[in-house]
């Protein structure tokens, strides 16, 4: 028997909030509630810490030159980030112009 009292609900004699009743149902809820904190931190990090990131394509830009230093050992030459599908090749030019104006990105 299921009687609802707004956020607590009874079931089988067991009084049990709605958001454990609703996971219960959906096994793959509190993973997917898992990735979306995941993302709610990671926005807020390059919020705080990265405030030059205007756009998706800012941020792939700015992650592809980062990786391509620190982990893969050589720069990333323009024509290898054009070749990362981020965008249209004038969107790109574009946001690097922007991020090298703002001295994020030097030549």
């Amino acid at each position: 028997m299921v009687l609802s009292y707004g956020v607590v609900t009874q079931v089988n004699g067991k009084l049990i909030n709605d958001f454990t009743c609703h996971c219960a149902r959906h096994p793959n809820m509190l993973d997917l509630m898992k990735i979306f904190s995941s993302l709610r931190e990671v926005i807020r990090l390059e919020q705080h810490h990265l405030p030059f990131i205007e756009s998706i394509e800012d941020r792939d830009i700015a992650v592809e030159i980062g990786w391509h230093e620190m982990v893969g050992g050589e720069p990333l030459t323009l024509k290898g980030l054009f070749l990362l599908d981020i965008g249209s090749v004038a969107t790109v030019q574009r946001r690097l112009a922007r991020l090298v104006e703002k001295d994020v990105v030097l030549k």
